[in-house]
């Protein structure tokens, strides 16, 4: 991830505003108490001409430690000076958003990124990924459920989801399809996993299965503004939501899709994919050699969604 101009500038804004906010509380508080003024101005003075007596000083480490009890003499006046008059000593302070990085996004000598900015381009990331605004594993609501044996599956396939969210695998398959008609909350969950991945720092890109072919076709004819099937192995989660929506180009669809999910197993990447489509009409539909790779246990675990529909 990296940070864009946009962020950069917010960024830049957050803490130009915090530095000028604690300018203007400091110059309030000289203006009621010149004592405090006068200490930051001794202050200041003392620690500006160390440097030039050190160069002449015949016991440098003596003086050093003269002018710092000289300089913490101040502070404590300066302390008690606030305490008086009820002001705190950080309200004077730049107020930060983030104390570890100082509004910059970096920390360190080594200008690691912060984990304030990190979970910013996380957010950045998923408000551009169509995910829904309001899914997350949390939002899950049970009272939807009219028949207990359809909640109780739904409340596994959850269960199933969650766990696979936090480790981009479950039974050691990379791969999860989800399956069941219209209605069943196929999307929700796909969405929460998406929602889940992005918080734990892992790069995710979702795609109606119309899109995603869209794209991947744009890139074979235009090889601009498309999708390859190697791109497609970049993100540590792909989503493919509505498989079998996608229109059916003779000898062009199959191998397209097959391409994807291919690449996306050779990387070792998790793929999630939902579809109305049940077991027979995959076969039907994608062809063995497909319907084989979604349906492996070694390599996709299956949900399967039953009941009545949630709309």
């Amino acid at each position: 991830m990296r940070m864009t101009r946009s962020i950069e500038s917010e960024y830049r804004a957050a803490r130009a505003r915090a530095i000028a906010g604690a300018e203007e509380r400091r110059s309030a508080a000289y203006a009621a108490l010149p004592r405090l003024a006068a200490i930051d101005a001794e202050k200041r003075r003392l620690a500006f001409a160390l440097g030039p007596k050190l160069l002449q000083a015949e016991d440098p480490a003596a003086l050093r430690a003269e002018t710092e009890q000289a300089i913490a003499a101040l502070d404590a006046e300066a302390q008690r000076l606030l305490a008086d008059n009820g002001i705190a000593p950080e309200s004077l302070r730049p107020q930060f958003r983030c104390a570890q990085c100082e509004d910059t996004g970096f920390v360190g000598p080594e200008q690691r990124m912060c984990a304030c900015l990190r979970k910013r381009l996380l957010r950045e990331e998923y408000a551009s990924s169509g995910f829904a605004a309001g899914a997350c594993f949390e939002r899950f609501d049970t009272g939807i459920y009219s028949e207990e044996t359809q909640l109780r599956r739904s409340v596994r396939a959850r269960e199933i989801c969650e766990e696979y969210a936090e480790k981009l695998s479950f039974n050691g398959a990379k791969g999860l399809l989800l399956m069941g008609d219209v209605g069943l909350g196929k999307t929700f969950l796909l969405d929460c996993i998406g929602q889940r991945a992005l918080g734990r720092g892992w790069s995710v890109q979702k795609y109606t299965a119309y899109n995603l072919l869209d794209r991947m076709l744009r890139g074979i004819r235009e090889r601009d503004g498309g999708l390859s099937a190697a791109g497609l192995a970049t993100p540590d989660l792909l989503l493919i939501d509505d498989l079998g929506t996608e229109p059916f180009i003779q000898n062009v669809t199959y191998e397209v899709l097959f391409s994807a999910i291919n690449e996306r197993q050779n990387a070792d990447k998790a793929t999630v994919i939902a579809t109305n489509l049940g077991k027979a009409q995959l076969l039907d539909d994608y062809g063995e050699r497909l319907f084989s790779r979604m349906t492996s246990p070694r390599l996709f675990s299956v949900i399967e969604l039953k009941g009545k529909s949630l709309r």
